[in-house]
């Protein structure tokens, strides 16, 4: 790494610089950037204080990847692990091919081991973060499987975007709310009105709203079948903190008669991205079969112009549901190279020729893990 470099650990005055430097992953908005740094960096119910390695040139923050806490239960005896995600990298354009990215991604090793965990995980790696990352000593548990339901439609909105992206000074009103089709303005309208329409409905028990339930859907995850697989942590404290990501517009399918017996979410991002939006299945749990499917074929009846979802860890009855409603592989070059992957490495570089287990079970099986979309929002 050029020595005019300086790799060192968040502290609270270099905030301003961190969201300043986040323009160029998050967002344009910089009170939407505010807000998430303190949604996802000082109110983790996991990892309170901001963990955070970053560059810096002479004196100003240029560089920047975030250990974001988060705990798993280990089997059905109730055990618990702390193990938290990288997340967030990033490098000023300027500062780019310096050797930082190196330099930022070992340095959270020795970060997070001194914090006390044993291994980081990724979900959301980027093709050029995943490669930099596996060449960093990081193994792939596996390929997440990404399907999608994708309403082929003529797209002139889309193709007014794309042209603009490609062009000098007028780039950034491709993606300007007035370029877009309706449905991607208000992608939940349809759902929405499903849910207000009065009179009878084709699933009279699934209820359509906007704020969770965490209490109810903590008693409903601890009412299912006993999982022996790692998953993360779904109790009332992780709903009442993961569903107030400022970033993520949420719909949340509710089945109830006595009791919450299903519920799937929905969610996609804030600001959308250029193009056709993208609404995903973040998360999707029922007492059987029945319930899962009343819940599936309701939020496919949004009629978005894309829903998608991985199914990797999913129940081989959630993946017929999926097959039936039309769900089909999707990124299909990704997937050829084995993305998006869940990555995961030991934070010593002294356990990296041993086998990597967990409470006694090998962690590079993905067999033996329960992963979400919801998981690293």
């Amino acid at each position: 790494m050029d020595p005019r470099y300086e790799i060192t650990r968040y502290q609270d005055g270099h905030k301003e610089q961190v969201l300043r430097l986040q323009q160029h992953l998050w967002s344009r908005d910089a009170a939407l950037n505010r807000a998430y740094f303190g949604w996802k960096y000082e109110s983790n119910p996991y990892l309170p204080d901001p963990a955070i390695c970053l560059a810096l040139h002479q004196g100003e923050v240029v560089g920047m990847r975030g250990i974001v806490g988060a705990r798993w239960r280990l089997g059905t005896a109730g055990r618990t692990q702390d193990l938290p995600f990288t997340d967030d990298f990033v490098i000023a354009p300027e500062h780019r091919n310096q050797g930082l990215a190196s330099s930022l991604i070992h340095a959270t090793f020795g970060y997070a081991a001194e914090l006390g965990y044993p291994f980081l995980l990724s979900l959301r790696a980027g093709h050029i973060t995943l490669l930099a990352s596996l060449a960093a000593g990081y193994q792939s548990i596996g390929a997440m499987e990404p399907v999608g339901l994708i309403r082929r439609r003529r797209a002139p909105f889309y193709r007014v975007t794309q042209r603009l992206q490609g062009r000098r000074f007028v780039w950034r009103f491709a993606n300007a709310s007035l370029l877009r089709a309706p449905s991607d303005r208000r992608p939940f309208h349809v759902l929405d009105r499903t849910g207000q329409e009065p009179g009878p409905r084709p699933y009279p028990h699934i209820s359509i709203g906007r704020e969770p339930r965490p209490d109810a859907m903590a008693d409903l995850v601890e009412r299912l079948p006993r999982d022996d697989r790692i998953q993360h942590v779904r109790d009332r404290e992780f709903f009442d903190w993961v569903f107030r990501n400022p970033r993520l517009e949420y719909r949340f399918l509710f089945w109830s008669r006595e009791r919450l017996d299903g519920y799937l979410v929905l969610h996609r991002e804030l600001p959308p991205r250029p193009g056709p939006v993208s609404v995903w299945v973040s998360d999707w749990e029922g007492t059987d079969d029945a319930i899962c499917r009343e819940l599936l074929e309701t939020a496919v009846s949004g009629r978005f112009a894309r829903i998608a979802t991985w199914t990797a860890t999913f129940p081989e009855s959630s993946r017929a549901l999926l097959d039936r409603c039309g769900f089909e592989p999707t990124d299909l070059e990704a997937r050829a190279r084995g993305r998006p992957a869940a990555l995961i490495r030991a934070t010593r570089d002294d356990q990296l020729d041993r086998e990597w287990t967990l409470d006694g079970r090998r962690v590079l099986n993905l067999d033996g893990w329960k992963l979400r979309l919801l998981d690293q929002d």
